[in-house]
């Protein structure tokens, strides 16, 4: 699959989110679209500089590429402001959970220059053992941003069963020397919640391969 990710910031959250659930239709019929999550942040990590964050699902490059590029594709106007971006999924660890109202995402957007990414992907790689060992780890994906002007060349989306499981883990002692060396990027982590979610015709189609 490929993805599209949009980094959202408004002073109208609620009216983003009912902007979004409105269009569900719209996405839904979009060519190829397989799914959309929308995420709230609901507590600030490090340097967190957004509001709400969507990602969405495609079966293929080309269908992605569609929505990126079309005017059409549904996104609202001021005063919110949305960047948006095709990616692919380079690391993905575990495997997602059915969404049961208490789970919260670690979500992480690296704003990073192109040169940058190698050392973080070695960074995320050294670290991910600490945090998949962890009590209340499910699922963890990161994507890389394919346009050359997206400032967030990286965003990381994990699953935690709670914040209270993630935190602890995040402030264990073992993962001090993680932490230190993600000091040297420009980081915008937060805990967020999930509170919309859209299915496409083709999520179906995608589940049956």
């Amino acid at each position: 699959m490929e993805y599209v990710i949009e980094i959202i910031k408004t002073d109208e959250r609620d009216e983003y989110i009912d902007f979004w659930e409105e269009s569900a239709d719209e996405f839904s019929s979009w060519p190829g679209f397989v799914q959309g999550q929308l995420f709230s942040v609901e507590q600030a990590v490090r340097d967190t500089n957004y509001d709400l964050l969507s990602l969405y699902a495609f079966k293929t490059r080309d269908c992605a590429q569609t929505f990126v590029d079309d005017k059409a594709a549904p996104v609202p106007v001021e005063p919110h402001g949305v960047e948006r971006e095709m990616c692919r999924l380079a690391i993905e660890l575990g495997a997602p959970a059915a969404f049961d109202g208490h789970q919260r995402w670690l979500i992480n957007p690296f704003e990073i220059a192109k040169e940058e990414i190698p050392g973080v992907l070695d960074m995320w790689d050294k670290a991910k053992d600490h945090m998949v060992a962890k009590p209340g780890f499910l699922h963890a994906r990161l994507f890389q941003a394919q346009g050359a002007t997206f400032r967030y060349g990286l965003i990381n989306v994990a699953q935690w069963e709670n914040a209270e499981h993630f935190l602890q883990a995040l402030n264990d002692k073992a993962y001090d020397r993680h932490r230190e060396r993600s000091e040297n990027y420009k980081l915008h982590a937060s805990i967020c919640a999930l509170v919309a979610e859209i299915e496409g015709a083709d999520a179906y189609s995608v589940a049956a391969q």
